[in-house]
C-alpha cells in the first residue's frame, strides 16, 4: 500500500518524501548514538508522520490532469488539401463603356432607359438628321451626273453632239469679238477721261498760281499802309486751292478707272479666248471621239462622287448611336434636346455576363500565383454565392504603398450564372495555388516546432505521449499534410490552451521513453 501510494504521487512529491525520510533516518541515528532511550517512541512517531503524509498529501495536492482535460485526441486520416492565397477586391464587368456619338448635333431621341437589356447593334439614341440627309441627297445627285457623263464619254460622238460643239464654238468666238469691241471702247473712253482730268488739274493749278502771286504782291503794297489783304482776295485764293485739290482727286479717279478698264479688258478677253479654246478643243474631241484621258477623267469623277456619297452616308450613320455589345444600360447621362459631341457620353453600357476582379497580392505570395489557376470567389453582399474563376493575368510591375509591395492580379469569373451580381460588390478571392488529394492529414494544432524540426505527440496505450518527428507537406488554415512519420489510424494529441498556473508547474517530463500528459511544449 505504501509503495502504491508513493508511486501514484507526482515525481516532485516523491522526491520531497524521500528527502524527509532520509533526514528522519539521519536524525534517529544521531539520537541512537547519543541515547538509546526513547528509540521505539521516535520510530513510532516517524511511522505515524509517513502514514499521515501518504493519506493527506494526495488529498490536498491535485493530481496531473488527464489527456481529455488538456486537449483532444485525433486520428490520422486521409483527406484532400488545397493551398490558397487570399485577397479582396471588387467586381468589375469585363465589358463596360461610356457610349458617345462620334459627331456633334442635337439629341432628338433616346431609345432606351436605365436597366434595359440591349443587343449588339440595337439603336440607343438618335441625333437630328435633316442636314445630313440633305448632304447625302446632294452627293447621290452628283454621283448620278458623273455616271451619266461617263456613259456619254464611253458612248462616243453623236451628230447632235457635233452640232452642239460647233454651236458652242461659234458662240464663244462671237462673245470674244463682242468683248474685244466693247472693252476696247470702254478702255479708250477711260483713257480720254483721264487726259481730260489731267488737263483740268493743270488749269486749276495755273489759276491758283496766278491768284497766289497776285495776293502776295498786293499784300506787300498794303503793308506799306499797314493794311491787310481783303477777305475777298483770301477767299479767292482758298477757292482756287480747293479747285486744285478737286482736280487732283478727279484725275486720280480717272487714272484708276483707266487702269481698271485695262484690267477688265485683259481679264475678260483672256477668259473669252479660253472659252473659245475650250470650245474648239471640245469640238475636236467630239469629232475625234473620246480619248483614254477623257475616259480616265470621267471615271475619276465617278469614283470621287461615290466617295462623297460614302462620306455623306457615314456622317448620316454617325447620327444614330448603336450598342457596341450586348449588355445592360447602367445609366443614361443626358436628356433629349441636348447639344452633344464626341466628348459627351450619352449612357453607360455594361455586360453583366462577364466579370473580373483585380486584387493586390503580397510579394511573399505572388511567386505561388500563376495564370490559369482556379479561383473561388465569395461576395459579402451574396454570402450564399460561390463563383468559380480563373487567374487571367499577373502584373509584372509592383504596386508599392507605404512600404508594402504588392502585385495586381486579375481573375476572370468563369460563369456568373443567375446570381444577381452588380459592379463594385466586395469580392473575397481565394486563389488555389496547390492541391493534394488522398494524403495523410492532421490538425495544424497537433504539430509543434522545436529547433526547426516539426513533431507531433502520438498517443500510446496508457495515455503515454510519444514525440514523433514528422515531415510536413501542404497545409491549409486547419489541416496539414504529413509526408512521413505517421501512419493512417495513428492517434495524435491536439493540445489545448493551458491556463492553470499549477498545471504549468506540474508539466514536467516523466521517466521512460514517452511523454506524460502535461509536458511543456515550445
Amino acid at each position: 500500500m505504501v509503495w502504491t501510494g508513493l508511486t501514484s504521487l507526482p515525481l516532485w512529491l516523491r522526491v520531497v518524501a524521500a528527502v524527509v525520510w532520509v533526514l528522519l533516518v539521519a536524525g534517529l541515528i544521531v539520537l541512537r548514538i547519543r541515547t538509546k532511550r526513547g528509540l521505539w517512541t521516535i520510530l513510532l512517531i516517524v511511522a505515524v508522520l509517513i502514514a499521515a503524509a501518504l493519506v493527506v498529501l494526495p488529498r490536498i495536492v491535485p493530481q496531473p490532469p488527464s489527456l481529455s482535460e488538456q486537449g483532444e485526441i485525433d486520428t490520422v486520416a486521409r483527406g484532400n488539401l488545397v493551398a490558397v492565397v487570399e485577397a479582396t477586391g471588387n467586381l468589375s464587368p469585363v465589358a463596360q463603356s461610356n457610349v458617345a456619338f462620334s459627331t456633334a448635333g442635337r439629341l432628338v431621341e433616346i431609345e432606351v432607359s436605365t436597366g434595359e437589356r440591349v443587343q449588339a447593334g440595337q439603336v440607343l439614341a438618335v441625333l437630328d438628321k435633316k442636314d445630313l440627309e440633305l448632304q447625302l441627297a446632294q452627293a447621290q445627285a452628283g454621283l448620278k451626273v458623273a455616271e451619266a457623263n461617263l456613259e456619254k464619254v464611253l458612248a462616243g460622238s453623236r451628230p447632235e453632239d457635233v452640232s452642239v460643239a460647233q454651236s458652242n464654238l461659234a458662240q464663244a468666238v462671237a462673245n470674244r469679238q463682242e468683248l474685244e469691241v466693247s472693252l476696247s471702247a470702254a478702255t479708250e473712253q477711260a483713257r480720254l477721261s483721264w487726259i481730260q482730268a489731267a488737263n483740268a488739274l493743270r488749269d486749276a493749278q495755273a489759276t491758283y498760281t496766278r491768284i497766289y502771286w497776285d495776293n502776295r504782291e498786293l499784300e506787300q503794297r498794303l503793308a506799306r499802309y499797314d493794311q491787310e489783304l481783303p477777305d475777298e482776295n483770301k477767299d479767292a485764293e482758298a477757292k482756287a486751292w480747293r479747285a486744285v485739290e478737286n482736280a487732283e482727286a478727279a484725275m486720280e479717279q480717272a487714272r484708276l478707272a483707266y487702269e481698271q478698264a485695262l484690267q477688265r479688258q485683259n481679264t475678260s478677253l483672256q477668259a473669252a479666248r479660253s472659252q473659245v479654246a475650250s470650245a474648239q478643243a471640245n469640238l475636236e474631241r467630239v469629232l475625234n471621239g473620246a480619248t483614254a484621258q477623257d475616259i480616265a477623267v470621267a471615271q475619276a469623277s465617278v469614283e470621287q462622287s461615290r466617295a462623297a456619297v460614302a462620306v455623306a452616308q457615314a456622317q448620316l450613320d454617325k447620327a444614330t448611336l448603336t450598342a457596341p455589345f450586348a449588355g445592360v444600360v447602367a445609366t443614361v447621362l443626358v436628356e433629349e434636346g441636348s447639344q452633344v459631341n464626341s466628348a459627351t457620353p450619352i449612357l453607360v453600357l455594361l455586360d453583366p455576363s462577364a466579370y473580373y476582379v483585380d486584387v493586390e497580392v503580397d510579394e511573399v505570395d505572388i511567386p505561388r500565383v500563376q495564370v490559369g489557376q482556379a479561383v473561388s470567389i465569395t461576395l459579402d453582399a451574396l454570402p450564399d454565392v460561390d463563383l468559380a474563376a480563373q487567374v487571367q493575368e499577373i502584373a509584372l510591375s509592383p504596386s508599392p504603398s507605404q512600404g508594402v509591395v504588392t502585385y495586381r492580379v486579375r481573375v476572370r469569373v468563369a460563369d456568373p450564372g443567375e446570381a444577381p451580381l452588380r459592379p463594385g460588390m466586395t469580392a473575397n478571392v481565394r486563389i488555389i495555388t496547390q492541391r493534394a488529394e488522398n494524403v495523410l492529414i492532421v490538425r495544424r494544432r497537433a504539430v509543434r516546432i522545436e529547433n526547426g524540426q516539426a513533431y507531433v505527440e502520438r498517443v500510446l496505450p496508457g495515455d503515454i505521449l510519444e514525440r514523433v518527428p514528422v515531415q510536413l507537406g501542404l497545409e491549409d488554415p486547419t489541416y496539414v499534410e504529413i509526408v512521413s512519420g505517421l501512419q493512417e489510424g495513428d492517434s495524435v494529441f491536439v493540445r489545448g490552451v493551458v491556463s492553470n498556473p499549477l498545471q504549468q508547474i506540474m508539466q514536467q517530463p516523466s521517466m521512460g521513453g514517452g511523454f506524460r500528459p502535461g509536458t511543456v511544449q515550445p
